[in-house]
């Protein structure tokens, strides 16, 4: 799983225009899991930006504002009988944290967080037994 992972997280990272790449490319899951994956993301982010010796707050901060954004966007989707869904890579980079197993700074800072936490599996294992 996190060999998969790794190769959705680092697609388009050889692409002079990567970035562009990653916001046109689209997630479509095949089932309905957003609401209750993005309420989890938060929770993980906040504890992230409240836990000592964790880096780049700054940016857990700017990354938590997105999910926050994308779960009101999602939600009003929802109530409008629409899908919430489709997202872009781009965003599933910060809100999808099974995604982020390969981003050496999300790993870091979740071993700042969950000390048994040492490596990409680990990792893996700790938001899949903690995720609802």
């Amino acid at each position: 799983m996190c060999a998969a992972m790794k190769k959705i997280y680092t697609l388009h990272t050889n692409f002079p225009n990567g970035e562009e790449s990653d916001s046109k490319t689209f997630i479509f899951p095949g089932h309905e899991y957003t609401m209750g994956f993005m309420k989890f993301s938060a929770k993980i982010l906040s504890d992230l930006i409240t836990c000592s010796g964790v880096e780049h707050k700054e940016e857990l901060k700017a990354e938590l504002d997105l999910v926050q954004r994308n779960t009101k966007r999602y939600q009003d989707n929802i109530n409008q009988g629409n899908p919430s869904v489709p997202s872009s890579l781009k965003e599933e980079k910060v809100q999808n944290l099974f995604l982020r197993c390969s981003d050496a700074n999300f790993l870091k800072n979740m071993s700042q967080l969950h000390k048994n936490i040492n490596n990409e599996i680990q990792l893996m294992d700790y938001l899949y037994n903690a995720c609802d």
